[in-house]
């Protein structure tokens, strides 16, 4: 959209408010609007109250995992309403391959969702709705609680694959769970409000997404850990997970205190891991060399969204 600039009296040029977008935000003669410099563009907002974004989408056919996966990205997105749709009653469940309601997980994902309740209900539709009006000046403690989340868990992993702690393991599941709701809220935070420099919204958007990645490794190293049942572990093998553990703390640390010496120390660590798995990796079990590749994925998760703090510390 382009817009004309008008000269009006000796030193002001002025410009119109598209109409779609004044009728929109209910804009009139005499109201105050904001304007707020980002990079070489400028934001113009209204303070006569927000717009409701609705969307509409069709999850029939869908498995629970996929069509739970539709609904979250629209609430990541921003949507303050979304009108889900199916024409079929039950769905499937790929992990269990059991049947399930297609109800049942829409509600389960829904649970998920910080701020978003079910309002509305019929035979082949609900309609979700954002009744907390998800805003926060300062999302950074979400992203603090993702961090203690991401410790805890990687704590009771390594706990319980030292000890066998089966109880442990199983819990792991909700844990992982519970760090997806706060990444996904933080997720919707960033795209309905962005961050202050409105350069660094893309670069916390994928650091955020490593950070699920990292969640979803410590989830899936719990559930082959319960699979293979190990009660005896190899030192070997414990030493790379309490490498992977240490190397973790230093980027939770560097995160909130920035020092490029950390950074090369955290490059040297990744490298000096795969040489040692390389020399022990052949005397270690099938699962314990299993376990330790997968590990071997949060270094480098960790190496690539490094890149997203040092942008951080830019001005």
């Amino acid at each position: 959209m382009q817009r004309k600039v008008i000269r009006q009296g000796h030193n002001t040029l002025t410009i119109t408010l598209p109409s779609k977008w004044v009728q929109k935000n209910s804009v009139k003669a005499g109201d105050e609007i904001s304007i707020e410099e980002k990079g070489m563009g400028l934001v113009i907002g209204s303070h006569n109250g927000k717009s409701i974004e609705w969307v509409e989408i069709d999850i029939s056919d869908l498995d629970s995992q996929s069509l739970r996966r539709q609904i979250r990205s629209a609430y990541k997105l921003g949507y303050d309403e979304v009108k889900v749709n199916f024409s079929n009653d039950q769905t499937i469940e790929f992990k269990s391959n059991v049947p399930q309601k297609t109800l049942e997980a829409i509600y389960k994902e829904e649970s998920m969702l910080v701020g978003m309740e079910i309002i509305e209900q019929g035979k082949q539709y609900c309609l979700l709705k954002d009744v907390s009006n998800s805003t926060m000046n300062d999302p950074s403690p979400i992203l603090r609680r993702v961090f203690l989340l991401l410790d805890d868990s990687f704590q009771d992993l390594l706990q319980s694959i030292k000890n066998f702690d089966e109880g442990t393991l199983r819990t792991l599941d909700n844990k992982h769970d519970t760090v997806t709701k706060f990444i996904t809220y933080y997720h919707r935070l960033l795209n309905k409000q962005g961050h202050s420099d409105y350069r660094k919204t893309a670069v916390l958007y994928l650091f955020i997404n490593g950070l699920d990645m990292v969640a979803d490794i410590i989830k899936y190293v719990g559930r082959d850990w319960l699979i293979a049942r190990e009660k005896k572990p190899k030192k070997a093998f414990l030493d790379l997970l309490d490498a992977v553990y240490k190397d973790f703390r230093m980027f939770y640390q560097l995160y909130y205190k920035f020092d490029k010496n950390v950074i090369k120390e955290l490059s040297k660590r990744r490298h000096d891991y795969m040489n040692y798995l390389n020399k022990e990796g052949k005397n270690m079990s099938p699962p314990e060399l299993h376990v330790s590749t997968e590990m071997e994925q949060i270094l480098q998760i960790i190496f690539d969204i490094t890149d997203s703090i040092i942008a951080m510390t830019f001005h």
